[in-house]
């Protein structure tokens, strides 16, 4: 093979690369559709097979040798089976044209090299399109396959020139073919990761301004001379500002920004760009377009210098108001008293350290108990309760000082801290509490409360037994305030039990009446007179509790509802019991339906088991129910409540009372 072949096979490659060169630059990759993409390729790639076998040279009468083979190959390898096809039948249509002996071993040759280029493109391709080490060597194989399955298709030339021919050619296209494979390959690889960097760059690009757009936090990005290049929708929702509105950063910060010092404002945004860590910035409160502010904490993190030279900033906010509004109630539930509106024991624990100090002496303790609370609760319900304390609470502001520290510390008992406050002053305090609880009326009755107080002073520093002594002072005056007390207590009783049913109150005054006459027949104590008196006006407290449909019922009773009256003696007791000093009136009350015989409830007790008391307001009641008209009965004269009366003596009635009812009470009042 003489010289000037060498030199076609050298300009035939040089063609070939410069070819490849101006596909490189063509900038194809921009189509989306991938079908218009594959046929674009195939038609360059056909122009180029095209240009190369119009420039071949000849190894002999109707035999041409060009660099088709690699073009094929590679271009098959790379574009795959669409734009193979294209080129394939480009390649083999025009060496057809060209005619002469060869004609079928190029076209063997053609169909040969995109038949290779795509087994490598299915099985080696993605093996190697990432790893540049393996490139070269797979290349290499692919352009020496190729080119020995060329030499093989020269078998097909006449035999009076095949072996001339083969033997000519077969080292320079053994040796050359395949570096010229790999050459063009590795061109092509150049453009491969060029294209696939780009739209890494662009994907990457595309999905953070997408992340940044999309973001369900306020995000923007602006530049160090104050420009906005983007506030994402979530931003703008929120504030309702758009670029449009604000700009500039210093724009939203004159703006948008609640800030006490503008150019302090604007010095911390500038210190961002000489960071390069993230740098939090804190609570910013945000003025809304439409007036309302909200809380912001933002972040703010550098992206480093634009391609104009500008330092830019992506500032991330997180809309905390709805967090900070949880944790000041928190901080309020934490040292306030959720019903009154006090605060709390917690608070008073430690305000009452921070007091402590001798320019706040004397600091004295006003300590007060509700009365009345738990025989409010028991009767009325909690609701009742929880006014009565309100009330309390209410009455307590208005009449203390702005310093004073007013607290619950908890079920019914108040404390006060009287900061510079002597025990004159104090006193004269209390008194204008009780009197103005006083006014305000719980179920018709002024509101009752006891208190006790104590100084810490210089030489009584001790948080501890000042309290106590307050306490004690407190529970003292309970004590010796307790006839008033009990007075308090029954007589919000007796209004609400009169309340309900206007004839309880004149069967509950008859049966105190007449109880008490037959205590005093019997010459009991005074003492035991009052409790039973006493007793007697609260027998059908328990009535309190019982369904107002019973209780108005016209008529009969049915069995259930006399069953559901039977029970008002035990819901009585549970609400005396609870009252000051009102145990031993409870027990009269809860046994006035025993019967002297056992036959009564709620326990079925007889005889002396029965206290005396109550076997007499027993029988003070049934003879009031005897003499008085009810819806379902007409009601007895004396005389036959009398009959009535003797007929029940040792069954229902104690014997002995009995008798002295009759003799000394109601016979003695008809003489």
């Amino acid at each position: 093979m003489d010289n000037s072949i060498l030199l076609g096979i050298v300009d035939n490659t040089i063609l070939l690369l410069g070819m490849g060169i101006i596909y490189s630059l063509i900038p194809i990759n921009h189509f989306k559709n991938k079908y218009i993409y594959n046929l674009i390729v195939g038609v360059l790639i056909s122009l180029i097979v095209v240009f190369i076998m119009l420039t071949p040279f000849s190894l002999g009468e109707g035999v041409i040798l060009d660099t088709r083979s690699v073009l094929i190959s590679v271009a098959v390898l790379f574009f795959g089976p669409i734009p193979g096809i294209m080129v394939v039948l480009t390649a083999s249509i025009l060496r057809i044209i060209q005619g002469g002996s060869g004609t079928l071993t190029g076209v063997l040759v053609i169909l040969s090299s995109g038949i290779i280029g795509y087994l490598f493109k299915k099985y080696r391709f993605d093996k190697i399109k990432n790893k540049k080490g393996y490139r070269l060597v797979e290349l290499y194989f692919l352009g020496l396959i190729v080119h020995i399955v060329m030499l093989l298709m020269f078998f097909a030339l006449p035999p009076d020139i095949r072996i001339t021919i083969i033997s000519n050619i077969s080292l320079y296209v053994l040796l050359i073919y395949p570096i010229v494979t790999v050459i063009y390959g590795s061109l092509m690889f150049l453009q491969y990761d060029i294209v696939n960097n780009n739209d890494e760059l662009l994907k990457s690009k595309h999905n953070f301004v997408v992340a940044v757009e999309e973001a369900p936090i306020p995000m923007t990005i602006h530049t160090e001379d104050g420009e906005v290049l983007m506030v994402n929708k979530t931003w703008t929702d929120m504030s309702g500002y758009t670029i449009e509105d604000i700009p500039t950063i210093f724009d939203w910060v004159k703006k948008a920004y609640s800030v006490d010092d503008f150019d302090q404002a604007v010095i911390n945004i500038r210190k961002l760009f000489d960071s390069t860590e993230k740098i939090h910035e804190g609570e910013i409160k945000v003025n809304t377009k439409c007036g309302v502010t909200k809380t912001w904490d933002f972040y703010s993190s550098p992206l480093g210098t634009l391609h104009n030279g500008k330092k830019s900033v992506l500032s991330v906010a997180t809309d905390i108001t709805e967090r900070r509004k949880l944790e000041k109630k928190l901080t309020r539930l934490s040292f306030h008293d959720e019903l009154t509106g006090l605060y709390n024991r917690r608070f008073y624990d430690e305000e009452l350290k921070r007091l402590n100090t001798k320019r706040n002496y004397p600091l004295t303790l006003l300590m007060g108990d509700v009365n009345g609370l738990k025989i409010i609760n028991d009767s009325f319900g909690h609701t009742v309760g929880d006014t009565l304390l309100k009330t309390t609470a209410n009455v307590l502001k208005q009449v203390c000082r702005k310093d004073d520290i007013i607290v619950r510390l908890g079920g019914d008992e108040f404390m006060i801290i009287l900061p510079k406050t002597n025990l004159s002053q104090t006193d004269k305090l209390a008194t204008r509490i009780k009197d103005e609880l006083f006014i305000n009326k719980i179920k018709a009755v002024g509101i009752s409360i006891s208190f006790g107080y104590a100084s810490l002073t210089e030489e009584n520093p001790s948080i501890e037994k000042v309290f106590i002594s307050a306490e004690n002072a407190m529970y003292q005056n309970k004590l010796l305030e307790s006839p008033s007390i009990r007075g308090f207590a029954i007589e919000i009783i007796l209004n609400t039990i009169f309340e309900i049913d206007p004839t309880i109150k004149v069967h509950s005054e008859n049966v105190a009446n007449y109880a008490t006459q037959i205590a005093l027949a019997m010459d009991l104590p005074l003492s035991d007179i009052l409790e039973i008196k006493t007793a007697a006006l609260l027998h059908d407290i328990g009535k309190i509790v019982t369904p107002v449909s019973i209780l108005e019922k016209k008529g009969k009773l049915t069995s259930d509802e006399y069953e559901e009256i039977k029970k008002h003696p035990e819901k009585g007791y549970r609400i005396l019991s609870s009252g000051p000093s009102m145990d031993n009136i409870a027990k009269y009350c809860l046994s006035h339906h025993e019967r002297y015989d056992g036959a009564g409830y709620p326990s079925g007790l007889s005889k002396e088991e029965i206290p005396i008391q109550s076997r007499i307001i027993a029988l003070a009641d049934s003879y009031d129910a005897m003499i008085s008209k009810r819806t379902y009965k007409d009601a007895l004269t004396k005389k036959e409540a009398i009959e009535e009366i003797k007929r029940n003596i040792g069954t229902q009635f104690d014997p002995t009372i009995a008798n002295i009812f009759i003799e000394k009470v109601l016979q003695k009042a008809k003489k």
